[in-house]
C-alpha cells in the first residue's frame, strides 16, 4: 500500500475507506457517502462536526480546544473538520436520529384533477395477411398516433409480436412510448416526488393509477458535509469539475437509496415507478442534476435552468427506477426562485386565484417570498441563513430527539418541551423562535436584541437562568449534568440577521404593492419548519410583520407545499403546463437592487412592538 494513504473505518456506519495522509475524517467521511453534521462547509468555525476516534493519531488543533473540553479530547473526540489523519483511524459518527421533526405532507389548495402525463394505453394490432406491405411499426402508429419511440421500443415490439400477441399495454409519457409490456392495461404505475432542501429532503411513491400516496420517506440532506447554506456548495463545487461530480453525486445517491426504501416497503419493483419529479431551490435541482452553479454565487445571480426540464434518469445517474424513466425538475422563476417556490406556488394555487390578497412565505434556510395581488404575482428570494435550521446557534440542532422544539413563559418561569421528550441536547428553530418570544416577554432581552441590564428586576425564576459565562451574558433553558441549553448574545443576534431578512422582503413587496400585511386576506406559511411554527411567538418575534395580535388570525400553515405542490404536477399534466406559463409572468424582484431593501432590513433587525 502506499504509504502516503491510510485508512479510516467508521465503526456505526459500516463504511472505510482510505484517504492521504494528513486529510481530514470530514474528508474520509465524503468520500464513504458518510453524513457528518458541519453547518460551516468545513471551515472550523461552529464545532459541530464532533466525531470520537476511537484509534488511531490525529493532532489537536486550536479549534478542537476551543470546542471541546479537555475531558472530551482527553476521551478522543474531535472535530471532523480539523482531525488530520496521521496514521489508521477507526471512528464513530454522531448516530442519525430516528424522531426527526421532518414534514413530508402537505396541503392542496383546490381540486386536484387525476390526469397525469403518465398513463397506460391499451394496445390490440389489427391482424396481417399475406401480401401486406405494412410493418408492425406502422400498425403502432395507427393505434397510438403521433407516438414518439425509439430503438428500444421497437425491439420490444418485435419480441411481442413474434410470439403472436397481437394485445399489449404501452406506458406513454404524453406522447411519447416509454416501454410495451405483455401485462394488461390495469398494472399499476408509480412515481416518486422529492422535495430537495438545503438541510431536509422529503419524498413519496405514488400509485399514478389511483393518485394515492403509498409511502412517504424523508432524511437530512447528505450534502450537509460541505456547508448548510446554498453558498457554501456553490463554491465548493465550483472549485473544479471533480467537486461538482463528487458533490452531484452524494445527492443522487441518498435518492437512489431513499427510492429504494420506499420500494422495499412497499413490496414493489423499482423498474415500475416510470418518473421522478423534483422540487428544490435553483442550486439543489442544478447540484442534483450535475449543473455548474458557478453564475449562482456571483452578480447578477444567473440559473441555467429555466422552464420545467426534463432529462433522463440514467443521464443523471439514478438507478432504482425504470431505465428510460424521466426525471422532470420544476420551473425555476429566476436567480434563488427555483422549483421550491414554483412548486409551493401549485399547492396553494395561487396562480389559479384573481379574487384574494395572499402571501406565501417558505421558511428555511431560503426564504421564498410570494404575493399575489389579485392575479398579479411578486416573488423575492432572501437569504435568511441556516440560523432558523439550528445551523451558526451555539447550543442549535435539527428538528431531532433531544431538541427543544417548543418553550412557553408559565408564571415567573419558562418551560420548555424537547423532541421525543428527551434530555434536552440543543434547541431547533421552532424552539429558538418561542424562547425568543418568552425572552422579550419576559423583559430579558430588549427590542435591539440586548440582555437587560437590570436583572434584578426580572422574576425570580427567570433572573435564574441569566448567568454571565466568561464575560458573556447567556440565558440558559436547560441544565443536565455537564450539558448546558443556552441562548447567549451572538444567537440572539444571528436570529435576528434571519428574521430580519424574512420580515424587510416581505415588507419590500408590501410596500411595492401599496399594500400592508393587515391588508391581507391570508398569509399561507409553508415548509416542514412552517408548520410547526407557533405563530403568536413568530409575529413576536419579529418573523413576520405583525402590526397587532389580530393579524395571527389569518396566518395558516400549508406543511410541505412544496412536496404537495410537485404531487398536483405530477398528477395534473393541464396544471403542469398551465404553471410553466404561469411563472413566466411572476414578477422576479431582486431585493439587492432594491434601493429601500437594506432601510428595511435595518429596521426590521429590531424586535417589533405589537399591540
Amino acid at each position: 500500500m502506499n504509504n502516503s494513504l491510510v485508512h479510516v473505518k467508521f465503526l456505526n456506519r459500516g463504511h472505510r475507506v482510505h484517504i492521504n495522509r494528513g486529510e481530514t475524517i470530514l474528508d474520509a467521511a465524503k468520500k464513504a457517502g458518510v453524513y457528518i453534521n458541519s453547518p460551516c462547509g468545513g471551515m472550523g468555525l461552529c464545532g459541530k462536526c464532533k466525531v470520537l476516534v476511537r484509534s488511531g493519531k490525529t493532532e489537536i488543533t486550536e479549534e478542537e480546544r476551543k470546542f471541546l473540553s479537555s475531558e472530551e479530547l482527553e476521551e478522543g473526540f474531535r472535530l471532523a473538520c480539523k482531525a488530520a489523519a496521521e496514521s489508521n483511524l477507526e471512528v464513530e459518527t454522531e448516530q442519525e436520529k430516528s424522531g426527526s421533526k421532518i414534514l413530508s405532507a402537505g396541503i392542496l389548495n383546490g381540486d386536484v384533477n387525476i390526469q397525469p402525463a403518465l398513463f397506460v394505453k391499451k394496445v390490440k394490432l389489427s391482424k396481417l395477411e399475406l401480401g401486406s406491405d405494412k410493418s408492425y411499426a406502422e400498425l403502432l402508429e395507427e393505434m397510438i398516433p403521433g407516438a414518439g419511440y425509439d430503438l428500444t421500443i421497437l425491439k420490444q415490439l418485435a419480441e411481442i409480436t413474434a410470439s403472436e400477441d397481437d394485445s399489449f399495454s404501452a406506458v406513454m409519457m404524453d406522447k411519447q412510448i416509454l416501454s410495451l409490456n405483455r401485462e394488461s392495461s390495469s398494472q399499476d404505475l408509480y412515481s416518486v416526488c422529492f422535495d430537495i432542501g438545503t438541510t431536509t429532503i422529503a419524498g413519496e411513491l405514488v400509485n399514478l393509477s389511483t393518485g394515492e400516496s403509498v409511502d412517504s420517506v424523508s432524511a437530512g440532506n447528505a450534502q450537509g458535509g460541505y456547508g448548510a447554506d446554498v453558498l457554501s456548495r456553490i463554491n465548493h463545487s465550483s472549485q473544479s469539475s471533480e467537486n461538482l461530480r463528487e458533490i452531484s453525486g452524494v445527492i443522487v445517491r441518498q435518492i437512489d437509496e431513499l427510492i429504494l426504501q420506499l420500494c422495499r416497503r412497499a413490496e414493489i419493483r423499482p423498474e415500475t415507478i416510470y418518473s421522478l419529479f423534483a422540487a428544490g431551490n435553483t442550486t439543489m435541482l442544478q447540484l442534483f442534476a450535475g449543473i455548474n452553479c458557478s453564475n449562482l454565487g456571483k452578480i447578477p445571480f444567473v440559473n441555467v435552468l429555466g422552464r420545467g426540464t426534463l432529462v433522463k434518469a440514467k443521464e443523471i445517474g439514478l438507478n432504482n427506477l425504470f431505465s428510460e424513466g424521466d426525471v422532470y425538475l420544476m420551473p425555476v422563476i429566476g436567480g434563488f426562485l427555483g422549483g421550491d417556490t414554483t412548486a409551493c406556488i401549485a399547492a396553494a394555487n395561487i396562480n389559479n386565484e384573481k379574487q384574494k390578497l395572499q402571501l406565501l412565505v417558505d421558511i428555511g434556510t431560503n426564504g421564498e417570498i410570494v404575493l399575489n395581488n389579485y392575479g398579479h404575482i411578486t416573488a423575492a428570494s432572501t437569504a435568511a441563513g441556516p440560523a432558523l435550521e439550528g445551523a451558526k446557534i451555539s447550543c442549535g440542532m435539527r428538528a431531532d430527539t433531544g431538541a427543544i422544539d417548543e418553550c412557553t413563559l408559565e408564571g415567573e418561569d419558562i418551560k420548555f418541551s424537547s423532541i421525543g421528550s428527551e434530555e434536552p441536547e440543543g434547541i431547533c428553530g421552532s424552539g429558538l423562535i418561542d424562547a425568543i418570544a418568552c425572552m422579550l416577554r419576559a423583559g430579558v432581552i430588549n427590542m435591539m436584541g440586548h440582555f437587560t441590564d437590570k436583572p434584578e428586576t426580572l422574576p425570580e425564576g427567570i433572573k435564574s437562568r441569566l448567568i454571565n459565562n466568561n464575560g458573556q451574558m447567556e440565558f440558559v433553558l436547560s441544565e443536565i449534568g455537564s450539558k448546558r441549553v443556552a441562548i447567549t448574545q451572538k444567537d440572539i443576534r444571528e436570529f435576528q440577521l434571519a428574521a430580519g431578512a424574512i420580515r424587510a422582503g416581505i415588507n419590500i413587496l408590501l410596500k411595492r404593492c401599496g399594500l400592508k400585511f393587515s391588508q391581507l386576506d391570508e398569509v399561507l406559511l409553508a415548509g416542514g419548519f412552517g408548520a410547526f411554527l407557533n405563530v403568536e411567538n413568530a409575529c413576536r418575534a419579529g418573523l413576520l410583520p405583525c402590526e397587532s395580535t389580530g393579524c395571527a388570525s389569518r396566518i395558516s400553515s400549508i406543511g410541505n407545499a412544496a412536496l404537495a405542490g410537485v404531487k398536483r404536477i405530477l398528477l395534473d399534466s393541464t396544471a403542469k403546463e398551465k404553471l410553466e406559463i404561469d411563472c413566466r409572468e411572476i414578477e422576479h424582484v431582486e431585493l439587492s437592487l432594491d434601493t429601500d431593501f437594506q432601510m428595511e432590513f435595518s429596521e426590521a433587525m429590531l424586535f417589533p412592538q405589537i399591540n
